[in-house]
């Protein structure tokens, strides 16, 4: 029995497409016709209960979506007891055939493409030729084939191109295709025996009148202008080299007069230190050693004058110069590389390792931290090496020249200290002195005893009678 305020239970008829709503009487209600109590309207949506049936129904809904986008939770299996299954009843799987296509391999497909193709041509007489070369076409700037007066031509239709007028934009190229056409006519009539290819051809001389390009009368006004301004860019040249080469001796004669006075003090402290090593008294070493020391001063001077900027190193410098120059270059770079290959521990100086000084040069450009880390020769370095060979060489023409004297038959007799001439010598027996009268005394009858040269010659001429 329904409570008060309650809706009756809403059933569809069977057999019917539409729901309608019948109320089911109760067994009170069928004996006792109570007056009908007007139905309680639902205070909210959800209270009707077709909409609350509704809402359901779309709670359910997006329960459902909801659920597909989230992974379904797996249950754990209860362990159960391990029973050995009947082979009889068992059924094996067999593996699904095409599930997973194997890649080939790219090297492998190449291979058996390439086998095929040869063994497709395999008996075949007549293999595919292969497709012709095409000729090359000659480049519009190579005129080794073009005379004198064609490169005129060409230099006269630049210059007009550079004019910027439209009439002779491209016209080089004119000109030169001008002369391929007219090569591969003569070509193709070479075989007439009655051709002449020139003025007196007509029919040459007809086609090439035909196919040259139009210079409309302006080439020889072109060719003054080209010419006129070549001349005048030489002129131009030639006094900025004549400026450049007068500043250049500007800037060498102010260099010198800098550092000449300094070079001139640095040799001689150097062929000092020379001299003190090389003291001899005897003649042979003394005149090598002089030698050297000489050919060594020169050295010197030429390297400090080339450090400083005052000489350069040039195919125009006199013979002599040349040769001491090409000696220097070669001395340094062979001490160099000679240095180098010792053993690193022989050449490190002050914690740095030796490098040659065209490496050292290269890490400085490069701005390398390993420059930093090396040495290389300093100008002290090569003035103490030109020193040591020089004395190094003169001992050995030396050695070589008393050799020379020995297989001669002759015995070297160095000078002792006792064969020493004094710094002042006196002659054994000096000449007296006779002084002459003076005036207004008479003449001694004698005045020496001795003989006198002057007075043996005075006899002899008859002048003392």
């Amino acid at each position: 029995m329904p409570e008060p305020g309650e809706l009756p239970t809403v059933k569809p008829e069977a057999g019917s497409g539409t729901e309608t709503p019948t109320a089911t009487p109760s067994p009170q209600s069928a004996q006792e016709q109570k007056p009908e109590q007007p139905a309680k309207q639902p205070e909210t949506i959800l209270d009707d209960p077709i909409m609350a049936s509704l809402a359901e129904d779309l709670k359910e809904l997006l329960k459902v979506e909801k659920s597909a986008d989230k992974l379904p939770v797996i249950k754990p299996v209860e362990e159960a007891q391990a029973t050995t299954p009947n082979p009889e009843t068992v059924k094996v799987q067999e593996p699904v055939k095409g599930a997973v296509k194997k890649r080939s391999d790219p090297a492998k497909v190449a291979s058996e493409v390439f086998d095929r193709k040869m063994e497709e041509l395999k008996g075949k007489e007549n293999l595919p030729p292969l497709p012709a070369k095409p000729a090359e076409q000659p480049k519009s700037d190579d005129t080794s084939d073009l005379t004198d007066e064609q490169l005129e031509e060409l230099a006269d239709a630049e210059y007009a191109e550079q004019s910027g007028s439209e009439k002779f934009k491209g016209f080089k190229e004119k000109i030169r295709t001008f002369y391929r056409k007219v090569d591969e006519w003569v070509k193709s009539h070479e075989s007439d025996a009655e051709r002449t290819f020139d003025d007196t051809d007509d029919e040459f001389k007809e086609f090439v009148n035909k196919i040259r390009p139009d210079w409309s009368g302006q080439r020889d006004r072109f060719r003054i202008e080209r010419i006129s301004e070549a001349k005048a860019e030489q002129k131009l040249k030639a006094r900025e080299k004549e400026t450049e080469n007068k500043i250049n001796e500007a800037h060498r004669e102010a260099r010198e007069a800098r550092y000449a006075p300094k070079i001139q003090g640095i040799v001689s402290s150097i062929t000092a230190k020379y001299d003190e090593e090389t003291k001899s008294d005897d003649p042979l070493e003394r005149e090598v050693f002089d030698t050297y020391r000489n050919a060594s001063a020169e050295l010197c001077s030429d390297y400090l004058r080339i450090l400083h900027g005052i000489d350069t190193i040039s195919e125009n410098n006199p013979p002599p110069v040349r040769q001491r120059h090409d000696w220097l270059v070669n001395f340094v770079v062979s001490s160099a590389e000679e240095h180098a290959k010792r053993k690193p521990e022989e050449t490190m100086r002050d914690g740095k390792k030796f490098v040659t000084p065209a490496k050292m040069a290269v890490l400085r450009n490069s701005k390398s931290h390993e420059a930093e880390e090396s040495w290389t020769f300093s100008p002290e370095d090569v003035l103490e090496m030109i020193r040591l060979k020089a004395i190094e060489l003169a001992k050995a023409d030396i050695k070589k020249e008393e050799s020379r004297i020995v297989r001669r038959g002759f015995v070297r007799v160095k000078p002792s200290a006792s064969s020493k001439q004094a710094e002042n010598p006196q002659p054994m027996n000096p000449p007296k002195v006779i002084s002459p009268p003076s005036h207004g005394v008479p003449e001694a009858s004698t005045t020496s005893g001795e003989p006198h040269l002057g007075r043996e010659i005075v006899a002899e001429l008859g002048l003392d009678r």
